[in-house]
């Protein structure tokens, strides 16, 4: 994956926490302050298309109705089928809320 798409993930991981945490999920202190850019590439680079974040709302379990995936696609486009891979993996976490952030567009 090139530089550029690395720091577009960057900044949206780091933004999706944040966002996260303002609405009281649990998340990591290291996953919002500290991480760097360079620990992010060296952590990640290959596994973009990978890359999630489960929260649950402070004094609730993963599962319960507080629960959130975050899937980060690299993607260009996201489909009906792919779509329903996300929604098939939260089903089987049994987590109600997903949030899906992609790099292209989704289409139908």
């Amino acid at each position: 994956m090139d530089s550029e798409s690395l720091s577009k993930f960057f900044r949206a991981r780091k933004t999706m926490n944040q966002m996260l945490k303002d609405r009281s999920y649990i998340v990591f202190p290291d996953d919002i302050e500290t991480e760097s850019r360079e620990s992010f590439d060296s952590k990640y680079r290959d596994q973009i298309s990978s890359l999630t974040i489960t929260g649950k709302k402070e004094g609730e379990m993963i599962g319960a109705d507080g629960s959130v995936i975050v899937f980060f696609s690299s993607d260009p486009k996201i489909d009906n089928e792919k779509f329903q891979k996300y929604f098939k993996n939260c089903n089987d976490a049994n987590v109600e809320n997903m949030i899906l952030v992609v790099s292209g567009s989704i289409t139908s």
